[in-house]
């Protein structure tokens, strides 16, 4: 069964990619993947269009706690997760294999110090060791800034690594 799993998960974006030329799928982590997660998207010799399904962050716990002779035992569990949409072009540099981006995010945190929506607008760069518009490894970087019900604002860089199908 989990073999099963991982050759689906394998395959499947590949048989779609190649029965679509130009729609992209991807699996990664950073601004292309909303967090931790997916997207699909469309390509052109020099950019990429997508929307991404991912996670920002994600935690679990347990603990135990006594109280006189009662022994309480709690787990707890928050996520960080949301969507995307981003525009990547190449067509600043020389080829297609540098690109800046902006990806629009939304997540919705059940942190319990900061529970709500958080938008987060990344500009990034990334290099795509096939070119934009082919299947293959990209690596970039990026910057966050992110805006919270509350109006608190937080900053932070992004690291991405993917793949695309």
């Amino acid at each position: 069964m989990k073999h099963s799993l991982i050759a689906a998960i394998i395959i499947t974006p590949t048989l779609f990619s190649s029965a679509i030329a130009d729609n992209t799928f991807g699996i990664g982590v950073g601004t292309l993947y909303n967090g931790l997660g997916i997207n699909l998207g469309k390509t052109t010799n020099s950019s990429l269009m997508y929307g991404s399904l991912g996670c920002m962050g994600g935690s679990s716990s347990r603990g135990t706690t006594t109280n006189g002779d009662v022994t309480t035992h709690e787990s707890s569990s928050t996520t960080n997760c949301g969507f995307g949409l981003g525009y990547i072009s190449t067509s600043i540099f020389s080829g297609n294999k540098h690109g800046l981006g902006l990806n629009l995010g939304y997540t919705y945190n059940t942190a319990e110090l900061v529970e709500g929506s958080e938008y987060h607008l990344m500009p990034s760069y990334h290099y795509f060791f096939n070119g934009i518009d082919q299947r293959g490894v990209n690596l970039g970087f990026g910057a966050r800034a992110t805006i919270n019900d509350d109006e608190s604002t937080a900053t932070g860089l992004t690291i991405n690594i993917g793949f695309q199908f």
